[in-house]
């Protein structure tokens, strides 16, 4: 897997390059990388009160500290959190038709409306395995469910932006329980592009053409940031999926 490295406000990241042209991808592309960023750039000011348990390390609720502030700069404060909405899933054993829910972000970035769902899990980056139960699942529930079931929702939808466009955004927190090292940091990172081509081929083996990622990010925290923790946090991967937009009732033209 090819990646090129991004360097935002002191913070390193690495990307999947672009494979398309079309601009709702771009946006995408854009709202991923100015996401991870400002989360990144949050999580290192804990560091200025000796605190080292950053939010990333617990769960989606603790995420959402980070990710709702950082929503907010990047969206000019056009983001509203847990948005009802009104699902509808045709398919057997999944979302029941006509049910109640929330979508996890609603923004407004780059004259696009988008409909933001975010999942939250560990991988173990010295095991060739992911785990299925919190990795798989979990993006799979995301992008064949929850993502599916809002498009007729949506439509009605009524502030005037080129479209919605449907976000999964799944934060992959690369563990091990390790004492860490400067050793055990530069293995990651030689061995980031094979976990990364090891979690698409995983991801997308079911209704691929859904839940295949169309992008894979990486922020590197600082090493010596690493180095203060238990564990050995070297890596926070974000994988997103972004959907061709939809046409709403205040869609401008």
């Amino acid at each position: 897997m090819k990646l090129e490295q991004i360097r935002k406000a002191n913070l390193r990241i690495l990307l999947t390059k672009s494979e398309s042209i079309e601009e709702y991808y771009k946006v995408g592309r854009s709202f991923i990388i100015d996401l991870l960023s400002g989360i990144g750039k949050l999580s290192m000011k804990y560091r200025q009160f000796q605190l080292i348990d950053f939010p990333y390390l617990y769960g989606e609720r603790q995420l959402s500290s980070v990710i709702l502030p950082t929503l907010s700069k990047i969206c000019d404060g056009a983001v509203l959190a847990e948005l009802p909405a009104k699902r509808n899933c045709r398919l057997q054993n999944h979302e029941i038709e006509n049910s109640s829910g929330r979508i996890d972000y609603w923004c407004i970035y780059k004259d696009y409306s988008i409909a933001l769902e975010v999942k939250h899990s560990y991988d173990a980056f010295l095991s060739d395995i992911t785990r299925e139960s919190r990795v798989v699942n979990r993006w799979e529930y995301m992008t064949i469910d929850q993502l599916q079931s809002i498009k007729e929702d949506v439509k009605y939808f009524e502030e005037p932006t080129k479209g919605i466009l449907r976000i999964g955004l799944h934060f992959v927190i690369s563990y091990s329980d390790k004492h860490p090292t400067k050793d055990l940091v530069k293995e990651y990172e030689n061995k980031l592009p094979d976990i990364l081509n090891r979690l698409q081929n995983d991801l997308c083996k079911r209704k691929p053409t859904i839940t295949t990622p169309d992008f894979m990010a990486c922020w590197l925290p600082p090493t010596q940031m690493v180095l203060e923790g238990e564990g050995t946090y070297p890596g926070i991967i974000l994988v997103g999926k972004v959907f061709k937009p939809i046409v709403h009732k205040g869609v401008s033209v």
